[in-house]
């Protein structure tokens, strides 16, 4: 079968969730004898480079006449069988509407379908963090905006999400979870287009790494979404009484800068900014993760910890959550967005190595996950769809 991935970023292992599960995932596809071809609207990063098999589009401006030009001849030239479309950006979804012709299109949603609604609260903090003197003078402003921003964002979501199912021959979500979220959202009343895979394993087996350092990890874009300031208040409840541990904040992003002031400014020891790059090696060290965001699609980062014997601490605010981790027993979900209670979870697991070890016994993922199960899946949808 000729599969044709349509995405924002370049496809790499080093980039962000989507990014590298698409990267996993047409691994596998390629290992069965399947054509994998990728086109892109970025280029690749620095020290990444393009594969054989992907495309960047000529054009920035997505729905250009050369870009449309540019998809229709790659369709044609390489006899495209199926496009999977691994982006939510509307525009990417336009192209291929333009382009597909009789060729099915299955579109994939890679975080919670009501994300954009809940990033009101990531506004509405951001605001008040970084605009302190002016956001309380201008307080009825603000609550005025968010308000407009939810009702705006509830009614794109629900127009945009309606149109993807509409025009798509199937619509993949990361959760079963999540099927109800979509259907309110939408008002769809036919079903039979909806369906939920969940994202495979980044690694191939699970390690059991026993030489941890006292290490409190998080990975992830460093924005509003990933919530990094929450974590730095949970720190500052506890480090103290815990010198001899870290905490290390892996990742980049348009935030960084201001999350470093942040820390600083409330005069935080032993945290440490690490960057962006490979998290393999943190994973190994570390002993505890931390997932603070708002909303998340499946959390990447949780079972990639887990298959290194990390143990997550997440808030629960995102309904996947409970297709990975089973509260107390092989990792912690806490009630969003209780800073007290994230603090007395990680003490407890800090303080006790005898409870950290009952905890690791229980992490076992890889069936779950596991990346041929996974693509099993898939392979039945694609081969549903195109009949081969």
């Amino acid at each position: 079968m000729n599969i044709c991935i349509f995405s924002r970023g370049h496809i790499s292992k080093f980039r962000g969730g989507v990014d590298r599960v698409t990267h996993t995932l047409t691994g596998e596809l390629s290992k069965r004898g399947h054509n994998i071809y990728m086109i892109s609207v970025a280029s690749p990063v620095e020290d990444d480079k393009l594969k054989e098999n992907q495309f960047v589009l000529p054009s920035d401006e997505v729905l250009s006449k050369k870009n449309i030009e540019f998809a229709n001849k790659f369709i044609s030239k390489f006899q495209i069988d199926i496009i999977l479309n691994q982006s939510e950006l509307k525009s990417i979804q336009d192209l291929i509407i333009e382009v597909h012709g009789a060729i099915p299109v299955i579109s994939c949603i890679h975080t919670e379908p009501k994300f954009i609604i809940k990033a009101t609260l990531d506004n509405w903090d951001e605001w008040r963090l970084k605009n302190r003197f002016k956001f309380w003078m201008l307080y009825p402003y603000y609550l005025l905006r968010r308000q407009y921003q939810y009702v705006n964002r509830k009614n794109y979501s629900s127009q945009k999400f309606r149109e993807y199912y509409e025009k798509s021959d199937a619509v993949v979500l990361l959760s079963e979870k999540f099927k109800e979220d979509f259907i309110k959202l939408t008002g769809i009343k036919d079903t039979g287009k909806l369906y939920a895979i969940s994202n495979p394993n980044s690694y191939t087996n699970s390690t059991a790494y026993t030489d941890k350092e006292k290490t409190v990890l998080f990975v992830g874009r460093l924005d509003f979404q990933k919530r990094v300031d929450r974590v730095l208040r949970v720190w500052k409840r506890i480090y103290k009484e815990f010198p001899n541990w870290k905490l290390k904040i892996v990742g980049n992003g348009p935030d960084k800068e201001w999350f470093e002031k942040y820390a600083k400014k409330m005069n935080l020891e032993n945290v440490i900014f690490c960057g962006a790059g490979d998290p393999q090696k943190y994973y190994q060290e570390a002993t505890i993760l931390c997932m603070t965001s708002s909303y998340e699609g499946f959390g990447m980062v949780i079972t990639e910890a887990m298959q290194h014997n990390v143990i997550p601490v997440v808030y629960r605010s995102f309904n996947s959550i409970d297709d990975i981790i089973n509260n107390g027993i092989n990792g912690f979900c806490v009630k969003p967005f209780s800073t007290k209670r994230f603090s007395v979870v990680l003490k407890d697991l800090m303080s006790k190595p005898n409870y950290r070890d009952k905890i690791r016994k229980n992490i076992n993922i890889d069936d779950k996950f596991n990346i041929k199960n996974i693509t099993d899946q898939w392979e039945t949808l694609m081969k549903k769809l195109t009949r081969h």
